[in-house]
């Protein structure tokens, strides 16, 4: 009996041993969370922690995991593939199913972005004077397109109709590469250095943040922290692709903007500080709509869901930050719910009936299952709702979209 109890308490450790990592992904603790990347689909989300890389579903279910092989690289930024099928860190790309890599690419500054249906990647060639694709099913390399004397800032971003990469230079201009073409398209000279962008879903539109250092008393500028030099202006704007054309400038921001992400229906454009201020505008009026101000810890990613209800943060909850002009920074309540601990939020920034019906829109759905939802809504019965949505299948509604559809609705019954 004593040898048989001895067998089984050998068995629960070894099986305590193999599903160690599944046990430490369900720890409530925050996670140390360096990045995250929210497939464009809303199906996968990748979070890399200092000990870990997982994937998880949308509800936070955990898919794959591993541990960091080399904890000094958790650090750098990677990013899914828009169905969420490979992931991109470095110079690698790793399918997420196993989180094993596929191809290993010769690249000095790290992967880029990929373009539309995740079969092309980019990335700045070895001598920095060219842009390098790669395909993604084989890992071969498609196409260098020479840029000259041309130097970028940050890896170029692929346009969504796939046409086009726009980068920033470091000589205070904003360039187009035609992908097509292999060359340059156009260079738009700017009066701030240009920091990070952002296509329109349409890409008809551009938007970019701005940093310059500025006279004293200049309007829309303020001081920096333990400067004598004065003041800095940060903004953002928003330009014509095809012209360069500014159409709206949102200046007087506090800090430098970290993320900036337009919604999928191109009606909103978010933009994130390093410390957690978060501003959306209404990118028709250029009004500002929604701004908040998140835990004070490390902002390490911001995106906007595929229908646009909600928008999802990471934090690092062990790097502290505050903003030295954090005071003057206006507030205001949104509705969160939380995963890993806290480390990562969805956040409902704008909510309003209005907003449900404009989601439900591009649900695609039935008709006579919109037109019951809708009922629901003009109805203010959203406890029904919400439970019409969630007994729906895959089949009858995406379950990105069930997701935005429930969150807003929570949202409103929690006003």
């Amino acid at each position: 009996m004593s040898r048989c109890i001895g067998y089984i308490a050998l068995l629960i450790c070894v099986s305590l041993w193999i599903l160690r990592p599944i046990i430490a992904q369900s720890d409530i603790q925050p996670a140390s969370v360096y990045w995250f990347d929210w497939s464009r689909d809303g199906e996968k989300i990748a979070v890399a922690t200092r000990e870990s890389l997982t994937i998880y579903d949308s509800q936070f279910h955990l898919l794959t995991f591993r541990p960091q092989p080399d904890p000094t690289r958790a650090r750098s930024f990677a990013s899914l593939s828009p169905n969420g099928t490979l992931l991109a860190t470095e110079n690698e790309i790793w399918d997420t199913a196993t989180l094993k890599t596929l191809f290993q690419l010769q690249t000095a500054y790290g992967l880029g972005e990929w373009n539309p249906d995740g079969t092309l990647i980019s990335a700045i060639a070895t001598d920095a004077h060219g842009i390098v694709v790669y395909d993604t099913t084989s890992g071969n390399l498609v196409k260098t397109i020479p840029t000259g004397d041309t130097v970028f800032g940050y890896n170029p971003l692929w346009s969504p109709d796939g046409t086009r990469l726009a980068a920033n230079g470091i000589r205070k201009t904003l360039v187009l590469i035609d992908v097509n073409r292999g060359e340059i398209a156009a260079t738009y000279p700017q009066e701030d250095i240009v920091g990070k962008i952002a296509w329109s879903s349409d890409s008809a539109q551009i938007a970019y943040s701005g940093f310059a250092e500025v006279k004293p008393g200049t309007p829309g500028s303020i001081a920096k922290s333990g400067s004598i030099t004065g003041a800095v202006r940060n903004s953002v704007y928003i330009a014509d692709a095809s012209s360069g054309q500014i159409i709206h400038t949102f200046t007087g921001l506090p800090n430098q903007i970290a993320y900036l992400v337009w919604s999928p229906d191109n009606t909103q454009l978010l933009a994130a500080t390093g410390f957690g201020q978060i501003y959306i505008w209404d990118t028709k009026s250029g009004q500002l709509i929604s701004s908040f101000k998140t835990p004070d810890h490390l902002l390490v990613g911001v995106d906007f869901s595929p229908f646009g209800g909600q928008v999802m943060m990471g934090f690092n909850p062990y790097r502290d930050v505050s903003s030295p002009t954090q005071e003057l920074f206006i507030t205001q309540s949104v509705f969160i719910h939380a995963f890993l601990g806290g480390s990562i939020q969805k956040v409902v920034p704008v909510f309003s009936t209005e907003k449900l019906q404009s989601i439900l829109r591009l649900c695609s759905v039935q008709s006579s299952i919109e037109a019951k939802l809708n009922g629901f809504i003009l109805d203010d019965k959203l406890d029904e709702f919400i439970n019409d949505i969630t007994s729906l299948d895959k089949t009858q509604i995406q379950p990105a979209c069930a997701d935005d559809l429930v969150a807003v609705a929570q949202a409103l019954e929690a006003q």
